[in-house]
């Protein structure tokens, strides 16, 4: 009798392991953990201590339609956030983010951009100067030289014989910006949005003039790996489903104040 009592009562208990192991599985949480700047308004940046921003409500959107996935957040700059990526430091890079030859050549990036943005050139509210052969021996600045406006930059320098002084390297667009309202350098090239967010943000007399130098959608950048690859079809899914019912749109609008979903 007391064997027979001890059986049904293994037996009870590995159906009770059995059950709470595939409970536990319905509860299973995905962490991804998501490279970002948090200086860069209005794409990703600190307000009240508060990470927010078009890019960061967008993934915490994309998040929710991800079963199981929560996000954890890592700060850095792009060419640190790179590296961070490239070491399984991080999953995803979220930062306004422009797909160029070099970053095709080592990640991945979601199928659609999230953001369309224009590149247009930077300088002081009082500058009457509109494109870029206008500067020759100007000092113009850029973030680190992981950033794609530091690249066109740069890029245009060595493709025009280098006729800028200098392209000085700053930590974040903020110090950037704050110098050419001060008149310390002469220009930058940058989206129209971040610009026209940090003139209000910070009362700065800069403005963005000419021609549009680049247009590009803004993506998510994953590993070329089996796991970037997996982030990616769920992004992708995710992200669809936001352009299709009208959430995407929805945040634009309320960001941008219009649609910057769309090709221009």
């Amino acid at each position: 009798m007391k064997k027979v009592i001890l059986t049904l009562t293994l037996v009870l208990s590995c159906l009770m392991v059995f059950t709470g192991m595939a409970g536990c599985n319905r509860s299973i949480k995905e962490t991804i953990r998501v490279g970002t700047s948090a200086v860069t308004r209005p794409h990703t940046f600190m307000d009240n201590d508060e990470l927010t921003g078009y890019d960061i409500e967008v993934i915490r959107e994309l998040a929710t339609r991800i079963p199981g996935a929560e996000l954890e957040f890592v700060y850095g700059n792009m060419t640190e956030l790179q590296e961070l990526l490239r070491t399984d430091r991080i999953d995803i890079i979220v930062n306004n983010v422009a797909k160029n030859a070099a970053r095709l050549e080592e990640f991945i990036f979601s199928e659609n951009g999230y953001v369309f943005n224009e590149t247009f050139l930077v300088v002081n509210g009082n500058d009457t100067r509109t494109t870029l052969d206008q500067f020759e021996g100007a000092i113009m600045g850029g973030t680190d030289p992981g950033n794609w406006f530091y690249r066109m930059l740069d890029e245009y320098n060595q493709e025009n014989g280098e006729p800028f002084a200098e392209i000085r390297s700053y930590e974040n667009y903020d110090a950037l910006f704050m110098d050419i309202d001060l008149g310390r350098i002469d220009g930058t090239v940058n989206d129209s949005p971040i610009v026209a967010f940090s003139a209000e943000a910070m009362n700065l007399n800069i403005k963005y003039v000419g021609e549009v130098l680049d247009a590009e959608f803004s993506f998510f950048m994953m590993q070329n790996s089996d796991k970037g690859r997996d982030l990616k079809a769920k992004i992708d899914k995710a992200l669809g489903e936001a352009i299709s019912d009208g959430k995407l749109l929805e945040i634009s609008m309320e960001w941008f104040g219009r649609d910057m979903t769309h090709e221009r």
